[in-house]
């Protein structure tokens, strides 16, 4: 028994000679690479298919964006939307997604910038570092031998690193100012709008509130747009743009099989003809919602006051509107 025992524990104590630590990293990298791979694969797939939902802005923009003539083959975006210019980027999909584009290519480019030292520095001082250690752990920092000369090389290459970084992070901050300035004085509504909550009841109206914030702020107004409830239109909203889904979906059934659909409106109701089905109920849903826009609706206790300068926007946030109790 005591024989088993000690078999046991030195069986439990045998040096570790890496396999493990490089059978997590090799079956990590698989993963994660099967799992972008299937990602990247879907959005390929879908993309060209799902315009409405990966490029509403081209539905929409009169002039195409230039990356919206890229063909529909998997994998042909990726080049291109890392080559889009800045320009084009920030007319077209707005300064939100210049920033996230750009700070993309800034972590490639850090990448590409620390990765010469790290490999043909840092990597082989690690390996034949003496530390006694196998498999990957052999190329980690760990491996150095205790008070060796060779940690220093480690000490450089964080403030190397850390300064580079810095430095490329300044850089980007720069350009991120410039777009950043020039789409602020693009002088458009939203970006210099307020919104007024909790209105007594005499403001609850254009000219009302209209007159008490010019008196306010004297020439700085440049429109006050009241708050309506439209619970029905957006209902009716909701309704045209499920039709509008069920009509396109028919069509693509139809342009596939060169039959048209139908469908039933009730269990036990006769078959009717999808496509010309929807676009009756769409012409319907037409006609109440332009009956819709015509009718008064509800005035909400707040509204969007619209400044003529963003500083005064600012300015009018931080105020106190009204000092009675």
């Amino acid at each position: 028994m005591s024989i088993e025992k000690i078999e046991g524990k030195n069986a439990t104590n045998q040096p570790d000679d890496g396999s493990e630590s490089t059978n997590k990293f090799v079956s990590s990298i698989v993963i994660n690479l099967a799992v972008a791979f299937v990602a990247l694969s879907l959005f390929s797939f879908l993309r060209p298919r799902l315009k409405q939902i990966y490029s509403p802005r081209q539905l929409l923009l009169d002039v195409m964006f230039p990356l919206g003539k890229l063909p529909h083959s998997f994998f042909a975006w990726i080049i291109p939307a890392f080559m889009a210019n800045d320009d084009d980027v920030f007319h077209y999909a707005g300064i939100d997604a210049l920033v996230y584009m750009r700070f993309l290519r800034l972590c490639v480019k850090i990448s590409l910038v620390l990765m010469p030292y790290g490999i043909a520095v840092l990597l082989p001082l690690n390996y034949f570092g003496q530390g006694g250690l196998h498999g990957l752990d052999k190329v980690a920092m760990s491996n150095i031998k205790a008070s060796s000369s060779k940690v220093w090389a480690h000490v450089v290459s964080a403030w190397f690193y850390t300064v580079i970084i810095c430095y490329l992070l300044y850089e980007e901050w720069k350009i991120y100012i410039i777009y950043r300035q020039e789409y602020l004085t693009t002088g458009k509504g939203h970006q210099y709008a307020v919104l007024v909550r909790d209105l007594p009841a005499k403001f609850q109206n254009e000219q009302g509130m209209k007159s008490y914030v010019e008196d306010l702020f004297p020439d700085q107004i440049e429109d006050v747009i009241m708050v309506e409830d439209l619970k029905t239109w957006q209902t009716l909203i909701g309704q045209h743009d499920s039709l509008v889904w069920k009509l396109e979906r028919s069509k693509a059934i139809y342009e596939r099989t060169r039959e048209r659909p139908t469908h039933k409106t009730y269990p036990c109701s006769s078959e009717l003809d999808s496509i010309t089905q929807h676009e009756s109920d769409l012409t319907t849903l037409q006609s109440k919602l332009e009956d819709e826009v015509n009718q008064e609706h509800p005035i909400l206790p707040c509204a969007f006051v619209i400044f003529r300068t963003l500083r005064m926007a600012t300015t009018a946030v931080q105020v106190g509107w009204d000092n009675s109790p």
